[in-house]
C-alpha cells in the first residue's frame, strides 16, 4: 500500500481478473457515478449570490444526470455486491482476501461509493505486493478526469473520517 492519504471503509465491492479494455468501456458510467457522488457530497455554504440563469443550468444538469442514472438502473440491474473492508488511497485500493492473486495480474473492481446510489464505479489496476492476506491494487485510471474525480472522492472520505473521529473522541484536558 502506498503511503499518504488512506482511509478504511466498508463498501459494497467485488473484483475479477480484467478482460482487455474493460476500464475504457466503463468511463461514461464512472463519470456519471462521480458526478452524482459530487452533487450528494457536503457542500460549503455559498457566499456569493447565485444568478438565476446559473441556478437553472445547474438544476438542469443535475436532472439530466438523474435521468441517465435511472435509465441505467432500469436497463441493467447490478447484482448485489457484498460489503467488504477496504483500505482506500489516492493511488491504490486494498482488501483482505483468502484467494492469493499474483502480483502483475490486472483486475477490474466494482465499488459502490454510496449505498443509496446503486450504480457501481468500475476501476482497474495491477496487483502489487502488499500486506499478507490482502490484495493491493495499484489503480490505473481510464482518464485524467477519472483520476481527479477519484482523488477528490478519497480526500472527501478522509475528511469525513477525521471529522467523525474528532466528534467521537473525548476532549483532552
Amino acid at each position: 500500500m502506498t503511503t499518504g492519504l488512506t482511509v478504511d471503509l466498508v463498501l459494497p465491492f467485488s473484483w475479477q481478473i480484467s478482460p482487455a479494455g474493460a476500464c475504457d468501456r466503463q468511463q461514461p458510467t464512472n463519470a456519471l457515478v462521480y458526478s452524482i457522488a459530487d452533487s450528494c457530497a457536503e457542500v460549503a455554504p455559498r457566499t456569493e449570490p447565485i444568478h438565476k440563469q446559473d441556478g437553472l443550468l445547474r438544476v438542469e444538469a443535475k436532472l439530466n444526470l438523474l435521468l441517465a442514472l435511472v435509465t441505467q438502473v432500469v436497463q441493467s440491474r447490478v447484482p448485489g455486491l457484498l460489503p467488504v473492508r477496504l483500505r482506500v488511497s489516492i493511488a491504490s485500493l486494498a482488501w483482505p482476501s483468502t484467494q492469493p492473486v499474483t502480483p502483475g495480474t490486472v483486475l477490474s473492481v466494482q465499488l459502490v461509493l454510496d449505498p443509496s446510489l446503486p450504480q457501481p464505479l468500475y476501476l482497474c489496476g495491477v496487483v502489487v505486493p502488499g500486506l499478507t492476506d490482502w490484495v493491493t491494487l495499484q489503480l490505473q485510471h481510464a482518464s485524467e478526469t477519472d483520476e481527479t474525480a477519484w482523488q477528490r472522492w478519497v480526500f472527501r472520505q478522509h475528511r469525513q473520517y477525521v471529522a467523525r473521529s474528532r466528534r467521537e473522541s473525548p476532549p483532552v484536558s
